[in-house]
């Protein structure tokens, strides 16, 4: 952003119109007019839809579409490269080899001095709106900008007219000589090497003022109008600026006086349009030996807010040749119409800047001496002013809850030691500093370190959840159980924990012995015991033990128990239930089920065929027709169904010959005509 606002272009546009006053003589090429009201934008198909062409970021930002004209490429993130002139200035030289105004090397170049300040005109009369530039001020639909993805900024298209000789590409150096090299050829296309050299050098010496200014794009063209020569400069530029539409209107109007501001409406949106008559000195560098020494120009500005709320695009077009402003201001207008806009949502607001010109620096210094005498002698002198007192500003508060950040090594897991958990209820500590104006305050003194009582608390507390058994660090899932000599009894803590009678559901566990493939049959029936007698003495006999290989499932080669699954009961358990008998060496027999009876009243009686039925055998033959069974006989055909066929007989051959008819009877010979033409 400038230091002066909008000033900055208008300096722009004052040094091109003095530039092609001093270059653009009767040597340039001068094209015809028609080229510049030759495109009609809505008959292309690209007309309304200008973001939807390719133009390359890292290109020169400009697309030629046949048909259309040049469209221009205007972005808040791409700008011109400042030292692209620089860079462009000793390619040019080498290349064309000659210069008339002695612009042979990098050097003599930068002596030049191109910057020109325009003034404002009251005596000549200030140029009024065209009709063409007044009806931008009738009503019309605005079209909504384009979406860019997040990150583009804002950005806006436009199609200039193919007879502008355009002075601006992005890029490097060479891109920046390589464009210039060939503008120069279109514009001195009749004339001598060193005046294509003089108009190539003077465009990339204005690079760095391009870039400094935000220019976007700038233009110049060489016409004949009506048979005599003009010239028009087009400079389109941004500005950060956040003022509403309105109020930049009022501020042009009241900073420049000799000017006339509208408020139109374009399809882009609302515009403030600025119409003015300015005078620009001569460029003596350029050798422009102008009696009056100056140049006037009439200049129409365009101020066109951007849809981030903090840019203003500005359009320019001025010509010298005020004759032909009426044929200007109608390319302007329709070049205004073509302006269409895009953005990523992002809204920014910077201060609104100045819309006034600075004073020149001659002015300025001339205007101090006057100054100088204007306080009276006597006067007591001021006291002096005490300088402010700069407070330092309170460092911003993060948002959120402070936490503690653990060390390195700090292990989760750990069983925290008694000092830790005092520690963390301490309070955090509050900065001094945070109020600039509050009373120094004593530094707390330290507190003692609290009891481990609370820690013991703590650790008495209920715990929550559910109390479980964690087995030892060697426990062994795999292992048999050990054998205890009696049921152990219950410990206290399975005594607590008591069954929930409102919870699960009864089941009834099998036995240990339990086979669920043994035979259903029922066991023999156990002999009558004797009375029971005196337990003896003796010992009871040591209880069976328990097969290795009851399914078996082991191999001879292996060992019988190997994973020690097989337990032998003790000397103390009880005596085990009966044996478990043989496998059964032939499957059980089942009962055959009683038939079910017939339901009467469901499905029909069909005829199962017996179990030697072949479907293929032909029927048996039979000497005589078989008189009707019963069964045949009580199954009547029912007239009210089907249609009766005749069925063939089983040796009935489809292809076999008919026999033959009788032989007919010879035919007697017919009578001979009552006149033979033979005789």
């Amino acid at each position: 952003m400038t230091q002066d606002g909008f000033a900055a272009a208008d300096r722009i546009t004052a040094t091109l119109d003095a530039a092609c006053a001093a270059l653009l003589g009767s040597r340039a090429t001068h094209y015809q007019a028609d080229a510049l009201t030759a495109f009609r934008r809505s008959e292309h198909p690209a007309a309304k839809a200008l973001f939807g062409l390719r133009i390359s970021q890292i290109g020169p930002g400009l697309l030629a579409v046949p048909k259309l004209g040049t469209v221009v490429e205007v972005s808040s993130l791409r700008r011109p490269n400042a030292a692209a002139g620089r860079e462009a200035v000793p390619v040019l030289t080498h290349r064309f080899g000659a210069s008339a105004l002695g612009l042979t090397d990098l050097p003599s170049a930068s002596a030049l001095r191109l910057s020109v300040e325009p003034t404002g005109l009251d005596d000549e009369g200030v140029a009024g709106f065209t009709p063409a530039l007044a009806a931008l001020a009738q009503p019309r639909s605005t079209v909504a900008p384009d979406e860019l993805s997040t990150g583009s900024g804002v950005e806006a298209r436009l199609v200039v007219p193919p007879a502008f000789h355009t002075l601006t590409v992005r890029g490097s150096g060479n891109a920046l000589s390589a464009h210039l090299a060939e503008t120069a050829e279109e514009v001195f296309s009749g004339a001598s090497p060193a005046e294509r050299n003089d108009f190539a050098v003077v465009a990339a010496l204005l690079a760095e003022q391009f870039a400094a200014a935000d220019v976007a794009y700038a233009g110049v063209g060489a016409l004949l109008v009506n048979g005599r020569r003009s010239r028009v400069s087009l400079v389109v530029s941004t500005v950060r600026c956040s003022q509403p539409i309105q109020d930049l209107a009022v501020d042009l109007s009241t900073e420049r006086p000799y000017a006339e501001v509208w408020t139109v409406l374009l399809p882009a949106g609302p515009a403030a349009l600025l119409v003015e008559t300015r005078a620009v000195p001569t460029l003596k560098e350029l050798r422009d030996e102008s009696p009056s020494g100056r140049v006037v120009s009439t200049v129409a500005e365009a101020f066109l807010p951007m849809p981030d709320g903090a840019t203003v695009l500005t359009v320019q077009l001025s010509t010298s040749d005020a004759e032909d402003w009426d044929a200007y201001t109608e390319v302007f207008a329709d070049l205004l119409c073509t302006v269409q806009l895009a953005w990523d949502g992002v809204s920014v607001a910077p201060a609104p800047v100045p819309v006034g010109r600075a004073v020149p620096a001659q002015q300025a210094a001339a205007a101090v001496p006057a100054q100088a005498p204007a306080a009276p002698p006597t006067a007591p002198p001021a006291p002096p002013v005490q300088a402010p007192v700069v407070v330092p500003e309170p460092p911003e508060s993060p948002s959120g809850t402070a936490v503690r950040v653990p060390p390195s090594d700090f292990n989760p897991f750990a069983t925290p030691a008694p000092g830790d958990l005092p520690a963390q209820a301490t309070g955090s500590p509050t900065l001094a500093s945070a109020d600039a104006f509050a009373a120094p305050v004593p530094a707390p003194a330290p507190a003692p370190a609290p009891a481990p009582e609370p820690v013991r608390a703590a650790q008495d507390e209920e715990p929550k959840g559910r109390l479980v058994k964690v087995p030892p660090p060697d426990f062994n899932p795999f292992a048999p159980p050990a054998p205890s000599a009696a049921p152990a009894a219950p410990t206290a803590a399975e005594e607590t924990e008591e069954a929930d009678p409102t919870k699960g559901r009864l089941v009834k566990v099998p036995p240990p012995d339990f086979n669920p493939f043994a035979q259903t049959t029922s066991p023999a029936p156990a002999q009558p015991q004797a009375a029971p007698v005196a337990p003896a003495p003796t010992p009871a006999a040591a209880p069976r033990p328990a097969a290795a290989d009851p399914f078996g499932t082991t191999l001879s080669s292996e060992p019988s128990d190997p994973f020690g699954t097989v337990t032998s009961p003790s000397a103390s358990a009880p005596a085990p239930s009966p044996a478990i008998p043989p496998r059964p060496s032939a499957p059980p027999i089942v009962p055959a089920a009683e038939p079910e009876e017939a339901d009467p009243t469901k499905g029909r009686l069909v005829k199962v065929p017996p179990p030697d039925f072949n479907p293929f055998a032909p029927p048996a033959p039979s000497a005589a027709p078989a008189a009707s069974t019963a069964a045949e006989e009580a199954e009547e055909a029912d007239p009210t169904k089907g249609r009766l066929v005749k069925v063939p007989p089983p040796d009935f051959n489809p292809f076999a010959q008919t026999t033959s008819p009788a032989p007919a009877q010879p035919q007697a010979p017919p009578p001979p005509p009552a006149a033979s033409p033979f005789g």
